[in-house]
């Protein structure tokens, strides 16, 4: 049977799994700041000194002094969830918008009827993650592309890997990001950032209010500004950029 310890470290506590029921229960670090020990501790039990979390490799009585690799050793808490089989996997509740099962997901505040996605996350009120490991979270946003991310209100992340944050905010193509107020990437790679912008070419930068980068890899700034042509960068206020 695999027993749970415990490892507490800067008043931080960590559940971890032994799963060859090897390692002493109740673990809890102590801080040592001098160069020989306060106590006695046993192998396997953990100290954290000088900033630096180590474990005993041999048995220290009170008074030893602390010699590095042959009574403690330097390890760090990934290495000991990691040899130890890792934080114990505890069912997620179903009124918490789990299955019930280790192998749920967060899926509370989904819109009533909605598709879910394989592996799909949602939190907040009436949101869609119907894009396969699309994550979905604050009010009424909606993350349809596969691996996308919508957060905020009314903002949507439709192709794949695509971002869309703020408000009213759409991200349309794969990897494209839109963030902000009323901002629309609608174009690989595409950034539109601000309010009411828009970037319509492919690897194109909108940011500001009211801008507009229609051309491939073009750039619009300010207030009122396009970026028609290919390559084209537009700034300041009401400019036109519209030769390559």
């Amino acid at each position: 049977m695999a027993f749970i310890k415990k490892i507490q470290l800067e008043s931080v506590n960590y559940d971890i799994k032994d799963a060859n029921a090897t390692r002493p229960t109740n673990l809890v670090t102590d801080v040592e700041n001098g160069t020989t020990a306060s106590k006695a501790y046993a192998v396997g039990s953990y100290l954290y000194r000088n900033e630096v979390l180590y474990k005993v490799k041999a048995a220290i009585s009170q008074g030893d002094a602390f010699v590095i690799d042959t009574n403690i050793e330097a390890t760090n808490i990934i290495d000991e969830l990691s040899s130890s089989g890792g934080l114990p996997e505890t069912p997620l509740a179903i009124e918490h918008g789990g299955t019930g099962t280790t192998s749920g997901y967060i899926q509370t505040g989904a819109l009533t009827g909605s598709t879910i996605g394989t592996g799909a996350t949602i939190e907040g009120y009436d949101n869609i993650a119907s894009g396969d490991y699309a994550h979905a979270e604050g009010y009424h946003t909606s993350a349809t592309g596969d691996y996308s991310h919508a957060e905020g209100s009314y903002t949507c992340a439709k192709g794949f890997s695509s971002h869309a944050e703020g408000q009213g905010s759409t991200a349309s193509a794969s990897k494209a990001h839109a963030e902000g107020s009323n901002t629309y990437a609608n174009n690989i790679n595409a950034h539109a950032e601000g309010t009411t912008t828009t970037a319509g070419g492919e690897g194109s930068h909108s940011e500001g209010g009211n801008t507009y980068a229609k051309g491939l890899n073009s750039h619009s700034e300010g207030s009122n500004t396009t970026a028609w042509g290919n390559y084209t960068h537009a700034e300041g206020a009401g400019s036109y950029a519209i030769t390559d």
